[in-house]
């Protein structure tokens, strides 16, 4: 007897407020077009099979899932091109700095996480600040660094390519005023020859990276869990990490996401290269 395989949709999402879709302005060009006709959704594996009515995609898959979106609008999801997605993750567990808007609230902010950890611990600061923000438009030195924080070493990061440090920082790397600047990096010094704290590129401040707490599995996957969740809440549903803590082609590093109950799924791809099909709904491939 011949056996035959259902190839229907083993998922649908219904009641949606309309479905943007990449149509064609009067122009010729590709653009976002909101379609309200579009209010259903079929899935099979994972891919999207098909768009349509409630009424058109209920009927081609009778034994499907049914998902309610209640009313929302549906859109692709927004894909990150160049996203440091685990150093975001840890970043959100570090001092914050980003709303600070002087050299002082800055310093006092430092002092106050100084206070909460013991003598010796790393202070760990997000780079999700700049210091244009501050009225004083500029970096802090390690000597305000070591007021702040006389028994941490400080780890405080701007974006990728500056890191500033005290001097408790700069001993336990080994830097001092004889200290050549790595190829490719500097230790920034003052007028006067004084090391400022400021190590510019990874080949300079590589000397305090390597000696800070090393991060667990276990927290990789807390912060990446985190992550996938708040990425997903604003729309994007795919990054692309150059970063060197991506591994393989970014995925071995990303716990398995459950799409149970949302759409998009919760699940984040990370990827080295651009997704080859825009119908997937668990991220790109």
């Amino acid at each position: 007897m011949a056996s035959f395989q259902y190839l229907g949709p083993d998922s649908i999402f219904t009641n949606a407020g309309g479905i943007i879709t990449m149509g064609v302005t009067r122009g010729g060009a590709s653009a976002p077009v909101l379609d309200r006709s579009l209010t259903a959704i079929a899935v099979r594996d994972g891919v999207i099979v098909g768009l349509g009515s409630d009424d058109a995609i209920t009927r081609t898959a009778p034994g499907a899932a049914v998902s309610d979106l209640s009313g929302d609008v549906v859109m692709p999801g927004l894909i990150d091109s160049h996203n440091h997605f685990l150093r975001t993750g840890l970043d959100w567990e570090r001092l914050q700095l980003g709303d600070v808007g002087s050299m002082e609230e800055l310093l006092d902010t430092v002092a106050e996480r100084a206070r909460q950890l013991a003598p010796g611990q790393w202070l760990l600061c997000s780079s999700r600040w700049h210091e244009t923000n501050l009225a004083e438009g500029r970096m802090p030195t390690a000597q305000q660094l070591d007021l702040a924080s006389p028994n941490n070493p400080v780890y405080l990061p701007r974006g990728g390519h500056v890191v500033v440090t005290n001097s408790l920082g700069l001993e336990q790397a080994g830097i001092s005023h004889s200290s050549a600047d790595p190829q490719g990096g500097s230790f920034v010094r003052d007028a006067s020859g004084a090391l400022t704290g400021m190590l510019v590129e990874m080949p300079a401040f590589s000397f305090l990276t390597r000696l800070l707490p090393q991060t667990s599995e276990e927290d990789r996957r807390r912060v990446l869990r985190a992550g996938i969740k708040a990425y997903n809440q604003a729309g994007i549903t795919t990054v692309r990490d150059p970063g060197p803590g991506t591994r393989g082609n970014g995925n071995s590093f990303v716990p398995g996401g459950d799409s149970r109950g949302a759409f998009p799924s919760s699940k984040l791809d990370v990827a080295r290269g651009f997704g080859s099909d825009p119908r997937r709904t668990k991220g790109l491939d």
